[in-house]
């Protein structure tokens, strides 16, 4: 049974035509769903929230008789296993190191070890053409370190994702697997079996709804908690325009180390490494440059809250909120004001991530984040792994194809 703050969560989350990371940003400014609809209520001029975007929140929040399909799935997914989590921004499950991130996800669907989130954890990612020699690499190094106490999480991906996955296995540690598609929906469906494995010895974690095909917008964005899990992130093979630089990116974004393992000069999967070594990542010939680098934060002990124990807790709370708000009542005026103009032009030429955009036009990081929450509603930007980019029209998410 859902907990009264996950239905509001996961109405949120279910607002037709609205993006989830502009609500992660609000949720992310006030700290509380509770909090957001306070601030909604009596401040929302401080969010720089329209009319418009203001009605359609506070609606989302308020008592309904029924619950819309959305949220009795999800229910009926919690409630179909005691190793199946639902995890809001503001549970002490939630994980700490991801809400230092620019946009957390509001919500996580986790199967297996809910305390993984919280334990030290190292990303290892690479190729999916992985060569024989990076598997092994991969396999050795995930199994030494979870002898040493860290979880290895990775992407469930072909190649090295997978070998990270199984070395942490076979090392009888722990891994968890962060996946681009709705924690019910499994991709490649080759590694099913992999995922059942690591569902019993660790834990999938997926920000996207049940059901959630694999698109390719899908995988950067998956990529950023990769890289926000961790302390950091070993690259093994990569090529030099991959997803795997992508997501190092992006922990050097998040002020998380980067390190990189050397290959062959005649393999074009090190290329990516070596770049990323000459840019200042730690080279990579032993488990003791990795820990050398590494200082391993404490994090406060709390409740349980966003299993059962949240569901437990929060029995006694009965207002359910809705969800019944059409498309008509989410349009915008297309007239764009200073503050938006002023927004896209930044992004005219190269994505943007939130703080790079807060410098760099010298607005409050409130104000930017309700600009940029407008936009992204009417359609004239989107964000994708951390940064925000202008929509070019015509442009539509596609399925995933791994070459």
């Amino acid at each position: 049974m859902l907990s009264s703050r996950q239905l509001q969560y996961l109405q949120l989350f279910h607002l037709q035509g609205c993006p989830h990371s502009a609500y992660s940003r609000l949720i992310r400014l006030s700290g509380s769903i509770q909090a957001l609809h306070q601030a909604v209520t009596e401040d929302a001029e401080t969010l720089n929230l329209d009319a418009v975007l203001r009605q359609v929140i506070l609606d989302s929040l308020e008592p309904a008789d029924r619950l819309r399909k959305p949220a009795r799935d999800a229910a009926a997914w919690l409630d179909a296993s005691p190793g199946h989590s639902l995890v809001c921004y503001e549970d002490y499950t939630y994980p700490p190191l991801l809400k230092q991130i620019e946009c957390p996800p509001p919500l996580l669907f986790v199967t297996g070890d809910l305390t993984l989130l919280a334990r030290p954890q190292l990303a290892m990612v690479g190729s999916r053409k992985a060569s024989e020699n990076g598997g092994r690499v991969a396999r050795w190094l995930a199994g030494e370190l979870v002898s040493a106490g860290f979880c290895i999480t990775s992407g469930l991906a072909a190649g090295i994702d997978s070998q990270a996955h199984r070395g942490a296995l076979s090392a009888a540690g722990k891994t968890l697997a962060v996946i681009g598609t709705g924690i019910d929906r499994i991709y490649p469906p080759g590694n099913r079996a992999l995922a059942a494995e690591i569902e019993q010895q660790g834990a999938l974690v997926s920000e996207f709804p049940l059901g959630t095909p694999p698109l390719a917008g899908n995988f950067p964005q998956r990529n950023r908690l990769i890289a926000g899990l961790s302390l950091g992130v070993i690259v093994v093979e990569a090529t030099p325009r991959s997803g795997s630089l992508i997501t190092a990116r992006l922990a050097l974004e998040a002020n998380r180390e980067v390190f990189a393992v050397p290959g062959s000069l005649f393999n074009g999967n090190s290329r990516g490494c070596h770049e990323l070594i000459r840019n200042g990542a730690k080279l990579v010939d032993s488990v003791e440059a990795i820990m050398e680098e590494l200082i391993v934060p404490e994090f406060p002990a709390g409740p349980a809250v966003g299993g059962q124990q949240d569901k437990d807790a929060d029995a006694g709370n009965s207002g359910l909120p809705t969800a019944e708000v059409s498309r008509d009542s989410q349009r915008f005026d297309s007239v764009l004001h200073g503050d938006e103009v002023r927004l896209l032009e930044l992004l005219e030429v190269d994505p943007c991530t939130l703080d790079s955009l807060t410098e760099r036009s010298g607005l409050p990081i409130g104000k930017v984040t309700g600009v940029l929450t407008s936009l992204e509603l009417r359609g004239l930007l989107k964000q994708a792994g951390g940064r925000f980019r202008r929509v070019v029209a015509g442009h539509n998410n596609r399925k995933f194809d791994p070459d």
